[in-house]
């Protein structure tokens, strides 16, 4: 056997290796345990939850605001499908209680499913929100950063909102941060 012939029975073996654990790895179901206020809950996977509560508790968890693709290859994170799973499952009011959930995180996601269905309650819960600047974990694409809440909502607003209103808001949370340090 040649060293050519032995390179490509390797190169094939790698590759057919790499389809088997992609497929292995898509009807995988995940069984994992989560604290929440109530004891702990099982997540198996976030298709299968029809449980607000748990889902966002695994929000919470992650910690971290994923968008659509992240990392080198642009992969979407099982962060984001829970944001597009929790977009779907709740109404506006479980929305407007979850911009005041603890965690910056689920209150950011909550916030941006709000600004995707042009909620009315945008400014209302921005102005309630202009002193909140609860840090949070943001990952898009191969940037990663800590991103203040306040200055995220207003973000989210921009294009929604009245560009007058957006800048007083924006002068607002930098007289906030020049003077309330």
């Amino acid at each position: 056997m040649n060293l050519m012939s032995l390179r490509l029975q390797i190169l094939i073996t790698a590759f057919l290796f790499c389809i088997f654990i992609f497929f292995i790895s898509r009807n995988t179901v995940v069984i994992r345990q989560f604290p929440s206020p109530s004891g702990f809950f099982t997540l198996v996977t976030e298709e299968d939850s029809t449980n607000l509560e748990s889902v966002v508790n695994s929000m919470a968890r992650y910690n971290q605001f994923d968008e659509e693709a992240i990392g080198y290859g642009g992969f979407t994170s099982d962060q984001y499908k829970r944001y597009r799973y929790l977009s779907n499952i709740s109404t506006e009011n479980d929305l407007v209680k979850l911009t005041d959930y603890p965690n910056g995180c689920v209150k950011a996601y909550a916030f941006r499913v709000l600004r995707e269905r042009r909620s009315g309650k945008l400014q209302q819960i921005l102005e309630k929100h202009l002193r909140d600047s609860t840090e949070f974990n943001y990952q898009s694409g191969c940037s990663g950063s800590r991103l203040p809440l306040n200055r995220f909502y207003i973000n989210e607003c921009d294009g929604i909102l009245p560009i007058e209103v957006i800048t007083k808001y924006k002068r607002a949370i930098s007289h906030f941060k020049l003077h309330h340090v």
